[in-house]
């Protein structure tokens, strides 16, 4: 069992303005410090930004909310994922984007704290892991990898009939593969978790 912290994770349209909120933990801190970073990019001038934060993840001191970085802590003994929040704001250029201040806007999504995968097992068709931090719903780049000793991962399909996707327990259905074992690895809110090998059937 292996468990992953923190990585980082972009949420935004394909086209205007992008957001990549980015997470860098402070070695040696207790309970831990996490810097966050609020990216930007297609702005044409700099916009404001606002935060959210959940229960387990606390800012450290009294900074500003509205500045693109943040320092946090997390609470200790986190058992579950926690997800934190930026937006930036910014005002429109009436050039491209017509009239209208704070029409420009972008938000990121990153998740927080452990990511382990306890178990796999194959049957049939279907693949079933359990562990933690998964995340009540699969995101846009969440995603179950099969790796084998050589060759390249192969994904999961988690939105198949049958599939589902909890805090603790994913079930995905398997792509065609050779009986050969396969390391589960499973990617969820920018993280990643390496779980053990499993044989299928």
């Amino acid at each position: 069992m292996r468990a992953a912290l923190l990585v980082a994770v972009m949420v935004s349209g394909c086209q205007g303005p992008r957001v990549r909120l980015s997470a860098t933990p402070l070695e040696g801190t207790r309970p831990q410090l996490v810097l966050l970073e609020c990216n930007l990019s297609g702005f044409p001038a700099r916009p404001r930004f606002a935060w959210k934060l959940p229960p387990g993840v606390k800012t450290s001191g009294t900074p500003p909310l509205d500045e693109g970085a943040l320092l946090v802590q997390l609470a200790d003994r986190l058992r579950t994922a926690e997800t934190v929040e930026c937006t930036a704001i910014g005002e429109g250029d009436p050039r491209k984007s017509g009239p209208g201040p704070g029409n420009l806007t972008a938000t990121a999504r990153l998740a927080l704290g452990p990511l382990e995968i306890n178990a796999a097992r194959a049957a049939g068709s279907q693949l079933t892991v359990e562990g933690a931090g998964f995340g009540p719903q699969a995101a846009e780049d969440d995603a179950v990898w099969l790796v084998p000793a050589r060759g390249r991962a192969l994904k999961a399909d988690h939105a198949c009939p049958g599939a589902s996707w909890s805090e603790s327990k994913l079930s995905v259905c398997l792509p065609k593969l050779s009986k050969d074992p396969y390391q589960v690895r499973v990617q969820s809110g920018g993280r990643l978790a390496l779980g053990p090998a499993v044989t299928l059937p």
